[in-house]
């Protein structure tokens, strides 16, 4: 689980040990804080960007980060209009509007 190894190397693990709870995605963890039901969660920044009236945000030093998560981007076999995922597609990896929201939050493209 890359959040417990993230606080291990960190030296953090033993402080938060047993009331660690582990959500299903990102979407859910941050739902929780916003219900209140947790304190704080390690999450994409993008959901603290959807919710900015309900949260803060702390910065994790990116020498802290070990290592590099990936999201993927693809066309599923099932999709109604290829076309308009083609174009989608397209959009994310080659527009400039889309390299400079990703150069905004951080984020890496890699193709």
């Amino acid at each position: 689980m890359f959040v417990k190894e993230l606080l291990e190397r960190n030296g953090l693990w033993s402080r938060i040990e047993g009331k660690f709870i582990q959500a299903k995605s990102g979407d859910e963890a941050v739902s929780k804080i916003i219900l209140r039901s947790v304190d704080a969660t390690i999450s994409w920044h993008v959901f603290y960007y959807w919710n900015i009236d309900k949260l803060d945000i702390v910065w994790i030093d990116p020498l802290e980060i070990y290592k590099v998560s990936v999201i993927p981007a693809a066309i599923t076999i099932y999709a109604k209009d290829k076309t308009l995922c083609e174009i989608f597609l397209d959009f994310i990896t080659h527009s400039q509007i889309s390299k400079n929201i990703l150069r905004k939050y951080k984020i890496l493209l890699l193709i």
